[in-house]
């Protein structure tokens, strides 16, 4: 006779099986079945604490409450088993799956036995339902050693978020002074709060503790720190880990050639995409965004036709709208104005704002009105409240001296009621807290070459404004003198201290915009270099440099692993 204990095995792997191929009707009824065996032993049984939480999962997977609560009640009439952090940990994940957070929580106050586990399933649920602060909240409230599963739940949501992606941080800080000690999923979710925040020293503290701990090979971390390091500046740190890193795989080289492209160095991008090739790595949808990039950044503008002909037609690559925006990016850079409009004329994807506004973008440094007023009133269309267009169109005449329409645009532009967005204040990240200055005078100042009879004037009107700190992007040069510190009040503290400032005036409207890169190096500390953008109140810049910045770095779908 087969022994009672041994059969449960046997029947949970079987229930186990069921459950990991989706078929979870067929485990609901294979549990029930399982409970009602008179040959197996009594659900009391503590064995029986295995199979509970994956009927349970089912249960979830489902959106069944009613199977959740029928094997609450069972697990409440058997006793014991609500002991078991298994069945209390599922217990609370599929109340929050089938029912809600509250009634999840409600569960979890009554829970006789909270071990981290079942914290950390709490915790879960406050995530998935989006409420970062209540998950948080439940994170401060523990009353029993947290482990590093409850703190990456926390650290991913924040950073993920991107609303406070300081807070990732701090809780990382958190966490190590608890002597709970960060695994892979900790890095991997705190990375990208690190770039997000342009944040060098903490991108290196984290790679730094991943090459102690030994983790700093793994592709899946590589990846992220690669693109850290190009988001803040330092190629040199990325060609380090892209250089550490064993196993190459397709998100390892794409992240490298992004970083490459997108300080401008289009040549070594596009080398690296050649030593992929040579490596048998088939290049994916990002790649192909990256390779795309560097060619605009190189000026290579047959390069990009014939690498997006291989691409697609070699390597089966499907473009989306975001690589025919790529591709008209790059033709308009190179001053191809009408085959960039043929592109977008002939692309068998529907036509984003962001082909759009590239090429809009290529008009007004080009000065082809006749393109310009197709896209802009293609644009008023798609994106009626973005204000960035109408001042685009704006800046195109009136830099060819037809200021009349200039005006009407403007008039046009004010009766549909669009508003520029207002500036802020300059929030500089140093370590672990956050402090401000505003820029109130830019010292001597010399425009570069390029920069319009426009932009000419607003920087005279710019050096006597009172400036705030916003976004923007490319555009006409400004270089201040670095012997004048540009603070408002004190001196900028010592690790803020600039060797140089370099400025990129954006002639929008009547508003001046700028953007400052300070950097300096002191001795026995780590360059620090601060990327940040200024403009008055009233300034705005397009979506067509902000989309210029988001093709450079496009989200990766890390998932895909």
């Amino acid at each position: 006779m087969v022994c009672p204990h041994r059969r449960l095995a046997t029947l949970t792997k079987q229930l186990t099986g069921h459950v990991n191929a989706g078929r979870h009707r067929d485990a609901l009824a294979f549990f029930a079945r399982m409970a009602t065996d008179p040959a197996l032993p009594p659900l009391t049984d503590p064995s029986f604490a295995y199979a509970f939480p994956l009927a349970l999962k089912s249960s979830a997977a489902l959106r069944r409450p009613s199977a959740a609560a029928s094997l609450h009640a069972l697990a409440h009439k058997c006793g014991g088993l609500l002991q078991s952090p298994f069945v209390a940990s599922a217990l609370v994940a599929s109340y929050g799956a089938c029912a809600s957070p509250e009634a999840a929580r409600s569960l979890f106050d009554e829970l006789p036995c909270r071990n981290a586990v079942v914290w950390s399933a709490m915790i879960s649920v406050y995530v998935r339902s989006g409420d970062v602060a209540a998950a948080a909240m439940a994170l401060a409230d523990m009353d029993v050693a947290p482990t590093a599963s409850c703190f990456n739940s926390v650290i991913a949501a924040v950073a993920e978020s991107g609303e406070h992606p300081g807070r990732a941080i701090e809780l990382y800080r958190r966490m190590a002074g608890m002597g709970v000690k960060p695994s892979l999923i900790t890095l991997l979710a705190l990375v990208p709060a690190c770039a997000a925040m342009g944040a060098l020293g903490s991108v290196r503290e984290v790679h730094g503790f991943a090459v102690r701990h030994g983790m700093s090979t793994s592709c899946h971390l590589g990846s992220s720190l690669i693109e850290a390091y190009g988001r803040c500046g330092s190629l040199v740190g990325a060609q380090r880990v892209f250089d550490l890193v064993e196993e190459r795989d397709v998100v390892v080289w794409s992240s490298v050639v992004s970083a490459y492209a997108f300080h401008g160095h289009g040549d070594v991008a596009m080398s690296l995409f050649g030593r992929m090739e040579l490596d048998n790595v088939r290049p994916d949808g990002i790649m192909f965004l990256g390779v795309l990039k560097a060619c605009g950044h190189a000026g290579r503008a047959d390069d990009a036709l014939n690498y997006f002909d291989v691409l697609t037609k070699t390597y089966g690559v499907e473009a989306s709208g975001d690589h025919y925006s790529c591709l008209v990016d790059v033709l308009g850079r190179a001053g191809r104005l009408q085959q960039a409009y043929d592109v977008i004329r002939t692309m068998p994807v529907r036509v984003t704002a962001k082909a759009w506004g590239a090429l809009l973008a290529a008009c007004r440094k080009y000065g082809d009105v006749g393109l310009a007023e197709i896209a802009a009133r293609v644009l008023f269309e798609i994106e009626p409240e973005n204000a960035g267009n109408f001042v685009s169109l704006a800046n195109i005449y009136s830099g060819l001296g037809m200021h009349e329409e200039a005006e009407r645009v403007r008039r046009d532009m004010e009766q549909r009621g669009v508003q520029l967005s207002p500036g802020s204040s300059w929030m500089i990240h140093h370590k672990s807290s956050l402090q401000a200055w505003t820029l109130k005078q830019v010292g001597r100042t010399e425009l570069h070459p390029e920069a319009t009879a426009d932009a000419h004037e607003q920087a005279r009107r710019f050096r006597a404004s009172s400036v705030h700190v916003h976004d923007g992007s490319d555009g006409a040069f400004l270089t201040a003198d670095a012997g004048v510190p540009p603070w408002d009040g004190a001196p900028a503290p010592r690790h803020l201290l600039p060797q140089q400032h370099l400025l990129v005036l954006l002639p929008l409207g009547q508003a001046p915009f700028a953007v400052v890169s300070a950097s300096r190096h002191a001795p026995g500390r780590p360059a620090h270099r601060h990327h940040h953008r200024i403009g008055t109140k009233q300034g705005s810049f397009s979506a067509q440099e902000r989309e210029s910045s988001e093709r450079v770095w496009p989200a990766r779908d890390h998932a895909r692993r």
